[in-house]
């Protein structure tokens, strides 16, 4: 969504522009003298570099809040703590020493050890805001509102530093944080280069929110002459627009380029004479039109049965009915271009569970909607090609007399087509990945654990399984 043209007034650009473009001294480190309107305390701190908060014995500095996340380092060291991670701030007990809970890691359902009290060190501790992440993704606006490129965080350039606390009538907190960024920037054209990015980052939190919420990086300056920015500042809003994502494709039979653009990262492209070479008959896929919300034959994965010669290139799918296909297209049919999808595990496939060489139960896929991924190729003999995809689906468990509820899977599954005009054929899940209360239970059992298909595999149709909650229920 672009950035509204008409803002609610905040501070003046001008004065936004200098404090983004100047270079702070944030590694520099002060000795400051904290105090407190709860109790009659003093407290001298050492050591505190200029955009961190101070938290020492019953002090917690006011601008420190819950749903934000936060860098903690003791003022006696350098080093941070949570392995130098920024964590989201939980809560803030009361009292003197105050308990202060950070999320937990992923995995640590149970239990929680991302805590500390405001007084478990005697020189106090240091927290830096952080609101961009290494990994975030942004799309880029020019000043004109107009989508110029996408960008990834590589690295934080220089610690990030609170300029202003704004609370808000509605009492949404909102911070305005300077950052300096070092992000992977692909223009439009399809160039790519790394740059530094420095602007005013907009956070806030609501009261009915636990976590804030990055609205958007305004007023960024970017040396790159590859955006064709116009004059003036840009804008960074937060998650990548697939429709201002352009690939550029070269036909090798024929001196020709297509830019294509609306296209997902797990697509494959297919625009006028050109089509990806990953594209193989055999082998089933779901195929959507640039630009469209909506797959064709029904939003069904099918197999593609031939891939026809010539500059404009006839896809032929399986059909239902046998006299009469309609299930086919030109790959010049649509002047914006497909994209295929590849698919290897569907609803109703059903899988052995191997402990090593020894069976332990079986698994049903009960729902695979969630795109699979192709991460390899490679050719057999005698025409055969072997291909792995990364899944995640949801299945039916049944290890010995347990049935377990709708489990999220998630591994390699290898798929072959041994031949020529063969049809592709899952073979097996590596190293799956199993979120469900068994998989403590698993771990203790010797043998690497695998998914291998059954030989003869037969979709599972609603008639044989009615009611699947009532099944995951019992």
């Amino acid at each position: 969504m672009p950035p509204n043209p008409n803002p609610t007034p905040r501070p003046t650009a001008a004065h936004m522009s200098h404090v983004a473009g100047k270079r702070q001294a944030f590694a520099r480190r002060r000795t400051a003298t904290v105090v407190t309107d709860e109790i009659p305390a003093v407290y001298r701190v050492e050591n505190m570099r200029e955009h961190e908060f101070p938290v020492v014995g019953v002090i917690v500095h006011p601008r420190i809040i819950p749903g934000f996340s936060y860098r903690v380092r003791p003022f006696s060291t350098s080093k941070y703590l949570f392995n130098g991670r920024a964590l989201q701030l939980l809560r803030i007990g009361q009292g003197y020493g105050k308990r202060i809970v950070f999320k937990a890691d992923e995995g640590d359902k149970n239990g929680n050890d991302n805590y500390f009290w405001s007084d478990s060190r005697p020189e106090g501790y240091g927290f830096e805001l952080s609101v961009v992440a290494p990994g975030d993704k942004f799309t880029v606006y020019d000043a004109h509102h107009n989508p110029i490129g996408n960008c990834e965080v590589i690295c934080n350039k220089e610690p990030q530093k609170e300029q202003s606390h704004l609370l808000w009538p509605d009492g949404t907190i909102e911070k305005w944080v300077v950052v300096s960024l070092k992000c992977k920037i692909e223009s439009l054209s399809g160039f790519v280069s790394d740059e530094c990015i420095s602007g005013i980052a907009i956070a806030s939190k609501n009261s009915r929110q636990g976590a804030a919420t990055l609205i958007r990086i305004m007023n960024c300056s970017i040396k790159n002459k590859n955006l064709k920015a116009n004059k003036g500042f840009m804008t960074l809003m937060p998650g990548v627009d697939s429709h201002t994502r352009r690939i550029t494709v070269s036909g090798e039979d024929i001196p020709v380029t297509y830019t294509i653009s609306g296209l997902l990262n797990h697509e494959f492209p297919v625009i006028g004479i050109y089509v990806d070479k990953r594209i193989v008959p055999g082998f089933h896929y779901m195929v959507r039109p640039a630009h469209a919300k909506t797959p064709l034959f029904g939003g069904k994965a099918l197999k593609l049965i031939s891939l026809g010669r010539g500059y404009g290139k006839k896809f032929t799918f399986e059909s239902d009915v046998r006299n009469s296909n309609g299930n086919y297209f030109w790959s010049d049919s649509y002047p914006e271009g497909f994209g295929f999808t590849p698919k290897a595990v569907f609803e109703g496939h059903r899988f052995k569970i191997l402990a090593g060489e020894d069976e332990i139960g079986v698994a049903v896929v009960r729902k695979a909607t969630i795109p699979q991924i192709e991460i390899e190729t490679v050719l057999l003999p005698g025409g055969g090609i072997q291909k792995r995809l990364r899944i995640e689906v949801s299945c039916l468990l049944q290890i010995g007399t347990v049935t377990t509820r709708a489990s999220r899977v998630c591994g390699t599954a290898v798929i072959v087509r041994k031949t020529i005009n063969g049809t592709a054929v899952v073979k097996k899940i590596e190293s799956p990945g199993l979120d469900t209360q068994l998989s403590a239970n698993l771990r203790h059992i010797p043998g690497e654990l695998s998914f291998v298909a059954f030989r003869h595999q037969q979709y599972v149709m609603e008639q044989e399984y009615p009611d699947s909650d009532d099944n995951e229920n019992k």
